[in-house]
This record gives C-alpha cells, structure tokens and sequence, in this order.
C-alpha cells in the first residue's frame, strides 16, 4: 500500500479481458491497420490536410489530352465554317499592279520599303485603322509630312516596342483581333518559319473574325526588316522591292532611269527628287516575277510602263 502512494501514477497490472486480447491478436497479424503510413508509403503524415491531393483528385484537376483535342477539333471546325460561308475577299489592290492577299503576310524590301509601306497603309486606311509597329530603340521616326502624299497620318496608330520580340507578338494579337486592316511591323531580325506560320494563322483568324462580325476590315501584314532590307522572309505569301531612280540631270534632256529601258520622265519632275521608282514583284505564289515604274503625277503615284524583270 505504501508503495502505491509514492508512485500515484503507476497502473496496477491486471489481466487483460478477452476481448482486448482478441485485438491484440489482430494488430499483430495487419501491422498496416495500426501504421495508416506503411499502407501508403507515398504519403507524408506530416504535410498539412488541405495541401494533400489524392491521385483522383489531380486527375480530375487536368484536362485530358483527349478533351484538348476535342476542343481544337471543333474550333478549326468553326473557323472553317466562317471562312466557307463567307467569300474569300479580293486582294487589297494599289499601284494598279501590286495585289496583297488577305489574311497573310507580305514583305516589303529594297532602300524605299518604308515608301511602299507608307502606299499600303494608305491603301488599307479606306477599310479601317492600320498599326504601325517599329522596336522602341529604332532612332528613325515617322515624319507626318512625308507620309501625307502616300496616307493619312492622322489615321495611322503608332506603336514602339520594347524588345525586337514585342514586334512580332504585337502584330499577331492584333492580326487574330480582327479589328485592323493591316498591320506594318518593322522587325529587327528576319523571322524565322514557326513565326511567320503564326502571323499567316493570326492573320487567317482576324480575317474570319471579321468576315463573322459583318465588317468590311479584311486584316493583312506587312513585315519589312529595319536594317536587312534585301533579306528575304522564308514563307511569306509574296515579297515586293521598290526602289526610287535617279532623276534626270537638270539642263539635260530626259534620260532612261531604268537600265535597258527608255522611259522618259516629265520635265517638270526634272529637279523633283525621288519623283520615280521601281517596284519589282519578287515572289508569288500564283503569279511570276516582274517589274513596273512608278511615277508621281497629280498628287498621286501611279504606275506605268512595265519594265523587264531582273
């Protein structure tokens, strides 16, 4: 009895009942019913209630690659329905001889590309806002009053990118928008195929999108490169060069500006500098490669006799 006072937390030892034997019997045969964690050797008893996700409950959180595909499935289907119940539009036509197609890209080359540029912008205005894009580093800025004889700069959005990569993201969101009728992106460096598949399908989508909402906009780029202007783009839908000509010299009869051809300039465009150019058609998927000048009469610039194709 004594013994017992001085230790009052000690517990007598008694027999176990039956029953409890019985337990004990059957925790010794499953040792996994009384270690939760050794049935599961992947779970982490440690780790908080709420931030422990069952396997089910992850895969019910990710969609399947078969319902991603689905999805894409239908949405080249819609886009496909739009473009078939609405009509190819006609290509944006300037210069008399320069046609764009819609919903693709374009290049612009050669030392006058920002002037044909300018004609296209001009051209495009009539259908709806034309953007502009040009790196933000790029010391050269548009002049207002050298672009009024090609287009309205009043009409003309302006944008400078960051980073050269800006220019190409900018004008596929603006493409796949719908909400503009060209886009002329300055690049910094020549885009690689993958990118200009993706202007050519953000292009396609704008031109869909638009056709769906009943505008009369039919989007279109226009890329040029802001320091190698003769590089070619792989994969654009056509590439156009224009470069203006050398005047006659003032006091002399007018001579051939072209070389092997004997076009004659008006006497009053003898001390205008450039008043000619020389816009070469590149490459076409339907069309073959050839060459026409271009003159400014009237306020306008207009093309004449063709030239040979170099």
């Amino acid at each position: 009895m004594l013994d017992q006072m001085s230790s009052p937390c000690s517990v007598p030892q008694t027999s176990s009942p039956p029953a409890r034997q019985a337990a004990d019997a059957l925790l010794a045969s499953n040792p996994a019913a009384s270690n939760p964690a050794a049935s599961n050797p992947a779970s982490d008893l440690s780790e908080p209630a709420t931030n422990r996700i069952t396997r089910e409950d992850r895969a019910a959180t990710q969609p399947s690659t078969e319902i991603e595909s689905a999805l894409r499935q239908k949405l080249a289907a819609l886009l496909h329905r739009a473009s078939a119940a609405s009509p190819t539009p006609p290509p944006l036509q300037l210069l008399g001889p320069m046609a764009l197609a819609r919903g693709r890209l374009h290049q612009a080359t050669g030392p006058a590309r920002r002037t044909l540029a300018a004609l296209v912008a001009g051209a495009a205005q009539a259908e709806g806002p034309v953007l502009w894009l040009t790196p933000a580093w790029l010391r050269e800025r548009l002049c207002p009053q050298g672009l009024l004889p090609f287009a309205d700069p009043g009409k003309l959005i302006l944008a400078s990118c960051p980073h050269g990569s800006d220019v190409l993201w900018a004008a596929e969101e603006a493409l796949r928008s719908g909400a503009v009728a060209a886009v002329i992106a300055e690049c910094a460096e020549v885009p690689d195929l993958r990118q200009v598949r993706r202007l050519h399908r953000a292009a396609a989508e704008g031109l869909a999108r638009a056709q769906g909402a009943g505008h009369a906009r039919a989007p279109l780029a226009l890329a040029l490169l802001v320091d190698a202007g003769e590089t070619p783009i792989v994969g654009v839908e056509s590439r156009w060069r224009l470069a203006p000509l050398p005047p006659p010299v003032a006091g002399s009869s007018p001579r051939a500006s072209c070389a092997g051809h004997a076009a004659l300039l008006p006497q009053e465009m003898l001390h205008t500098s450039p008043s000619a150019w020389r816009l070469d058609r590149l490459r076409m998927a339907s069309e073959p490669p050839a060459a026409w000048l271009l003159v400014a009469e009237a306020a306008s610039i207009i093309a004449k006799d063709p030239l040979p194709a170099d």
